[in-house]
């Protein structure tokens, strides 16, 4: 099975919103997918209703399979939580923690939560053992300069993975976006999908589950839900 990672050069783009909502998509596709939560600030486990726990290092640590790791959120996603501790895997060989995770996503279609930017080892492994990156992008300036610097750390990484974009917080009515959605797709970034900004997402997150199980009529959940398909289609594709 494909592991799809969510990653980006910048904090507060929405990883971890995109994240939750792609898992909670592809379970109505019918997947069972497994949110790993590689981030030590642990906010997709905060978002999903769960304390900190030390799931994600003790599978990534190879001192638990993934059947004995992973919980059940209330709306059946299962997570490998994350805690403070994961800074642990900071001393930890690159190569070493990608082969890890390769084996986390021999069976399950794992989607890997990241931390920011691309000294965390765990960052640099996902991108290594990746079949596919989605990278949120805010139609902002800086934003979209971070998002290209995923094409770079790929490169430099030696990663064979396809890389996507995901416009995200996107409002239509903003001349901004468009010139900023432009220039990325002109620097090398793949578009799959926008979601509009809305307020049924933080507010899904402060109620412990996805926008799609909390405003299922949501402009984005819709949206959530039209991107869903066109990223599974890439990561089978690519494991066939």
């Amino acid at each position: 099975m494909p592991l799809l990672a969510i990653a980006s050069g910048k904090g507060g783009v929405g990883k971890t919103t995109c994240a939750v909502n792609l898992c909670a998509a592809f379970r109505e596709l019918g997947h069972d997918p497994v949110l790993l939560d590689a981030d030590s600030g642990g906010d997709a486990t905060w978002l999903l209703g769960f304390r900190s726990a030390d799931t994600a290092l003790d599978a990534l640590r190879g001192r638990k399979d993934l059947t004995a790791a992973v919980s059940s959120t209330t709306e059946g996603i299962r997570l490998l939580a994350s805690s403070p501790r994961l800074i642990e895997l900071e001393t930890a060989d690159v190569n070493v923690l990608a082969e890890r995770l390769r084996r986390l996503s021999d069976r399950d279609l794992i989607v890997a939560d990241l931390p920011p930017g691309f000294s965390p080892a765990v960052t640099r492994a996902a991108i290594l053992a990746a079949t596919t990156i989605v990278v949120p992008i805010i139609p902002e300036p800086l934003a979209e300069r971070h998002a290209r610097h995923v094409l770079d750390a790929a490169e430099a990484l030696g990663s064979t993975a396809t890389i996507l974009a995901l416009a995200v917080m996107v409002d239509k009515r903003r001349v901004l976006t468009g010139a900023v959605l432009a220039t990325a797709q002109e620097g090398g970034l793949d578009l799959v999908g926008a979601i509009p900004r809305s307020v049924a997402v933080p507010e899904s997150g402060n109620e412990g589950v996805s926008v799609l199980r909390y405003a299922p009529a949501s402009a984005a959940a819709a949206a959530y839900r039209d991107v869903a398909p066109r990223i599974l289609q890439t990561l089978t594709a690519l494991v066939r």
